[in-house]
């Protein structure tokens, strides 16, 4: 589940490009299992962003304002120091 894009070329072909999934499950009676899929959201959201990118799918930037607000939350901790955050 995600942000699903594709590109449609003039002859109607169509590819399908990767999605940038932004949630994900655990089993919070395994030890390190949320910190351990955390990690692995954030590496394949970021992978997926930069090839999103290289494949000119964000030509026109600036990106929408929602998906720069969903990859903030995604690849920032929401703990970071900030003594906001948890307000």
């Amino acid at each position: 589940m995600g942000d699903d894009h594709g590109r449609i070329y003039d002859d109607g072909e169509f590819i399908g490009l990767p999605e940038l999934c932004s949630m994900g499950g655990y089993n919070p009676n395994i030890p390190g299992d949320r910190e351990r899929k955390q990690a692995e959201m954030e590496r394949e959201y970021r992978e997926t962003l930069d090839d999103l990118v290289a494949k000119g799918l964000f030509e026109d930037e600036p990106f929408p304002g929602s998906l720069a607000v969903n990859s903030h939350l995604v690849l920032h901790d929401a703990d970071d120091g900030d003594p906001d955050a948890s307000a």
